[in-house]
């Protein structure tokens, strides 16, 4: 039986694991490393994908496509876009709504979709994956962040199929994580609560399962977008721009090169100071042809950063209060992400819940690869013993409603995280007498308070000829049915009159 494999895709990295011969190993790329650079850059008519594109970063920021599932599926208009739109090095545009990078090729300004970047990236981590299981591995599971709705899921999917994969399954990546340390698949009859600690390049997002009967199902996420491996990057890059100052005195920081150089180095660095007490910051000509060359401490790039960490930790403590959870009702601890290899994260963590176990054998960067690749050798029916439905289906976003002619005022109606499929009714009625029509305003919210902030309208539901009466007294029947595909139906019936309106929503959560 050919291998088979797992995929993880982050905004800034990609990783692969592999199952083969009966186990699961976490592979490398071409340079020897675990961890593909997410980049695709062009230089007048070469294409570059991986580690060359991100050696060329400093000098080609311009043509560097970057952080490409941040935005998949996401219209231009998305608050997320415009932050990515001020970060990017690379220019991003408005096409029909979407975003889209734009960069020279062949001295021609060319436009290219998330979708196409990351099809780029699926094509050389299938390359990568045939190197080192053989021209017939096609079969993959591929890792997507909870919050990704149906449309980036699907999205993500495509990608990875018109680059030559043979997508299994796409699977969220806290379960990923859990299935990674086999945690509740021998003993299908306990219960345990598992806390997921992922601190990727961009984001910090620590999310609580419960494992019920091999079942993984999420009760409460948290997510923190201005916490992630580059805001450490950038803290020690402007501590290491203020030294050079203070030696020189240049001050390097509103010139664009110099402070890449330096964010360069301070990642190099960072990664030094998870397994040594200091590191050296050398770079060739920082600024006016002056060479900078000092050395970092761990305990300095601790000071730097503890106003980071304590930020991580109260995540922790939102999340389970969302949940409605102790720490001490949290039986394991899964660590995910590079950055969770800074020695003081690890210490706080393990610290915060005290003689749990932390979960952190399976390189960090890898774990949500080598958590897939299981379940892609679970669905190729290797082990059949084993059910390969390992996690709950539930809504990604909370959905709430509107009606136009009553007060501004939104009504919950399925709550974030709820399992699918699911039917629910709600009754509404009328605001003012003789009341013929009704507009239902449909809304997607990441959070599941009722307010106007935060929510996105995806669909309106007209019911239209309602009897005469006084308001208040039309009864007015509504029913959310989420299916399995994540599409949303609603009926709407007035109960005397039995007039009713409908509407499909495809992939809606």
């Amino acid at each position: 039986m050919a291998a088979v494999v797992g995929v993880y895709l982050g905004n800034t990295s990609a990783s692969l694991a592999i199952h083969k011969a009966g186990r699961t190993d976490i592979i490398a790329n071409d340079a020897g490393d675990r961890v593909t650079p997410a980049l695709v850059a062009y230089s007048g008519k070469d294409k570059a994908i991986g580690l060359p594109a991100k050696q060329g970063l400093i000098r080609n920021s311009k043509n560097t496509m970057a952080r490409a599932c941040k935005i998949i599926g996401l219209r231009f208009s998305d608050d997320t876009v415009h932050q990515e739109v001020q970060d990017s090095g690379c220019k991003i545009v408005d096409k029909d709504g979407k975003p889209f990078y734009e960069v020279q090729l062949n001295e021609k300004p060319t436009l290219f979709s998330p979708k196409e970047v990351i099809k780029m990236i699926f094509e050389k981590l299938l390359e990568i994956s045939q190197a080192n299981g053989g021209n017939d591995i096609e079969e993959a599971v591929i890792t997507a962040p909870l919050h990704f709705s149906n449309e980036q899921k699907t999205e993500i999917r495509e990608a990875a199929e018109d680059a030559g994969f043979d997508v299994l399954r796409v699977i969220s990546q806290p379960a990923a994580a859990a299935l990674a340390y086999d945690i509740g698949q021998n003993d299908r009859n306990s219960l345990r609560r598992v806390l997921v600690y992922r601190l990727g390049g961009t984001t910090l997002d620590v999310t609580v399962l419960v494992v019920n009967g091999g079942m993984y199902r999420v009760i409460a996420t948290e997510s923190d977008t201005a916490l992630g491996g580059r805001k450490f990057d950038e803290l020690l890059a402007h501590h290491l721009a203020a030294e050079f100052q203070r030696q020189w005195k240049l001050d390097v920081r509103s010139n664009n090169r110099a402070m890449a150089k330096l964010r360069a180095s301070a990642e190099n660095c960072k990664h030094i100071l998870s397994s040594r007490d200091t590191a050296t910051c050398a770079i060739e000509s920082l600024c006016e042809g002056i060479d900078m060359n000092t050395k970092v401490s761990r305990a300095r790039f601790e000071s730097l950063c503890w106003s980071l960490f304590q930020q991580s930790l109260s995540s922790i403590d939102r999340v389970l209060s969302t949940a409605n959870i102790s720490r001490n009702n949290i039986d394991q601890v899964v660590l995910v992400g590079g950055s969770t290899r800074i020695p003081k994260i690890k210490q706080l963590v393990q610290e915060y819940f005290a003689e749990k176990e932390v979960c952190q054998t399976i390189d960090p960067d890898s774990v949500l690869a080598y958590g897939a690749a299981i379940q892609a050798s679970l669905l190729q029916g290797r082990e059949e013993q084993i059910n390969d439905d390992i996690e709950a289906e539930c809504t990604s976003k909370a959905i709430s409603v509107m009606l136009e002619e009553a007060e501004a005022r939104l009504c919950p109606i399925i709550p974030k995280h709820s399992p699918i499929p699911l039917r629910k009714t709600h009754n509404f009625t009328t605001s003012v007498d003789n009341q013929e029509t009704v507009c239902l305003s449909v809304y997607e919210e990441d959070d599941d308070m009722a307010n106007n902030a935060g929510k996105t309208l995806v669909a309106k539901v007209v019911l239209e000829d309602i009897p005469p009466m006084a308001k208040g007294q039309a009864e007015i029947i509504g029913t959310f049915h989420i299916r399995r595909d994540g599409s949303l139906h609603i009926h709407l019936m007035e109960k005397t009159s039995e007039k009713s309106a409908d509407i499909n929503i495809d992939c809606c959560t």
